[in-house]
């Protein structure tokens, strides 16, 4: 029994008939095409979802050369790219332009705001400084989060319908035109003094069209299309690599391009990169549901039904045999609790280390893109050597990773020295892997025509964690930046610690019931 047709007949709903049936190509000869396709055709939609396939040859669709290599990793390569480019030294432009335009100081006073020389940095402005910014960078997070979040309780059950390219088209619209505003007011601000509150507006064109969070949704969901199963986690865990790579290259160009150029030249980079990201899924990347075609008015209508959200509810709260709506939710619990860590983090780890260990722009680039590498190369040999040499299930990878997340938050609360940032990343190695970890259990456990559903839920409380995330770490690092800025590291700790219990308690129930929440281990080499 094939493992999609087992999970429909295992883990739906009570009394809720298999929803996915296999339909093969007409074709038989598997020397056409080495990276072959299946086509499943979902009862309920009376759609087709063309997957991958190793058995089965398709030679009606050709795939483009790219995509016989790639599912989506190079246009969410670009997509970090062009992220971690800008983030960091837009964190600088703003304590900088506040320094001058809002506290009235002087030029020679804020240029060592810009983290791109050894000047002496003077503290007192600097504690006076960063609050101020840190509110700022709170609201950017807030409006990046509140309408994509409200957006994603649709965007899986529309793009089930409609398809998953429009997503992924338009979303990376909004965000291109978002750093376009970028450079506007970047180029505004350079001649004139310029409130840095004004750069909020660049946050919503890619707001409006759901941001990165809708690209999330529908990757995801195109992963669980067209990838085969048994290679459903390797595909979680490439594209993760890919987001890693994207951002180690991005905050490496990005610290030396801010250094050498300006503000607007770095906000052009990251259009640039979004605008290939765009080109790439139009020229390379097909429809990977068989849709059919209706008026752009009635798909937009279509967008805000309330049948949507309903089918999301009962997707979520619908009884399922042997414990499987507890193990969708733990892991659903699971990915949102690491979110929310990293969320949080992410608004004041930068002025963590400026606080702490007087570091710049080129050292802050060196130590991220240091750590980045680290948990990439870290992740890779970790699911080589702990799966298919050790024979570890997915659900004992995550709970390592965790452990992997709790080490390095540990160590981060507890160092004296920058030095020490470097042991508690090498102590972090395995964290880059708990979110491809745990996404492949959440996809296993979930039945094949609800994991767009499930994906969307999950984003969707995702993407609004930093409502909750971002006010907690932004008032304790405000609260102990004068005592212990590293306190939101402790929070960080016990968040993983708490996840890891959730996956303990997954394996332990999973064990005891002979329960599959995983995918089989593969053969050894």
């Amino acid at each position: 029994m094939r493992r999609n047709e087992f999970e429909n007949s295992t883990y739906n709903a009570q009394n809720t008939p298999p929803a996915a049936v296999y339909v093969q190509n007409s074709t038989s000869d598997a020397s056409v095409n080495p990276y072959e396709r299946t086509e499943v055709e979902d009862l309920n939609s009376g759609q087709t979802i063309v997957t991958d396939s190793d058995t089965v040859s398709n030679t009606q669709q050709q795939l483009n050369p790219l995509r016989r290599i790639f599912i989506l990793e190079p246009p969410i390569f670009l997509l970090n790219f062009a992220t971690s480019l800008s983030s960091v030294v837009f964190t600088n432009q703003l304590l900088y332009q506040s320094c001058k335009v809002t506290f009235g100081y002087t030029e020679a006073e804020c240029e060592p705001m810009l983290g791109i020389s050894n000047a002496t940095i003077n503290h007192d402005i600097e504690n006076q400084v960063q609050p101020y910014v840190s509110r700022i960078i709170l609201a950017n997070s807030l409006v990046s989060s509140i309408i994509p979040a409200v957006l994603a309780l649709f965007i899986g059950a529309w793009s089930d319908r409609f398809g998953r390219r429009p997503v992924l088209l338009i979303s990376l619209t909004g965000i291109f035109l978002g750093y376009i505003v970028s450079f506007i007011l970047a180029m505004v601000s350079a001649a004139s003094p310029t409130n840095p509150w004004l750069y909020v507006i660049a946050q919503i064109p890619a707001a409006v069209t759901g941001s990165s969070c809708a690209v999330m949704i529908v990757c995801y969901c195109y992963i669980a299309d067209v990838a085969p199963p048994q290679l459903k986690g390797l595909k979680m865990v490439l594209n993760d690599a890919a987001i890693g790579a994207g951002s180690v290259i991005g905050t490496l160009a990005g610290s030396a391009l801010f250094a050498h150029t300006s503000m607007q030249v770095v906000f052009v980079v990251s259009a640039a990169a979004i605008l290939l990201a765009f080109v790439y899924i139009y020229r390379v990347n097909e429809e990977s549901l068989k849709v059919a075609h209706t008026t752009l008015g009635y798909k937009l209508c279509q967008f805000f039904s309330v049948s949507h959200v309903i089918d999301l509810v009962r997707t979520c709260v619908a009884r399922r045999a042997n414990y499987m709506r507890t193990f969708i939710w733990f892991s659903m619990i699971a990915l949102i609790i690491t979110n929310f860590t990293t969320s949080g983090e992410g608004n004041v780890f930068y002025l963590f280390l400026r606080a702490k260990f007087d570091v710049t722009v080129s050292q802050y680039s060196d130590y991220n893109s240091i750590s980045d590498a680290i948990q990439i190369i870290g992740g890779i040999i970790a699911v080589i050597a702990f799966r298919k040499y050790l024979r570890l299930s997915i659900v004992s990878m995550a709970m390592l990773s965790l452990l992997s997340a709790v080490g390095e938050s540990t160590v981060r609360a507890a160092a004296q020295q920058f030095w020490e940032m470097y042991l508690a990343t090498a102590l972090g190695f395995m964290s880059g892997i708990i979110a491809p970890m745990l996404l492949t259990i959440l996809a296993f456990v979930t039945p094949t025509n609800e994991t767009g559903k499930v994906f969307s839920v999950t984003t969707a409380l995702q993407t609004i964690t930093p409502l909750g995330a971002s006010p907690l770490y932004t008032s304790v690092y405000d609260a102990t930046l004068s005592s212990y800025p590293g306190m939101f590291n402790i929070i960080s700790a016990l968040l993983y610690l708490l996840s890891f219990v959730l996956v303990t308690v997954i394996l332990i129930v999973s064990k005891r019931k002979q329960i599959t929440v995983s995918p089989p281990i593969p053969p050894r080499l």
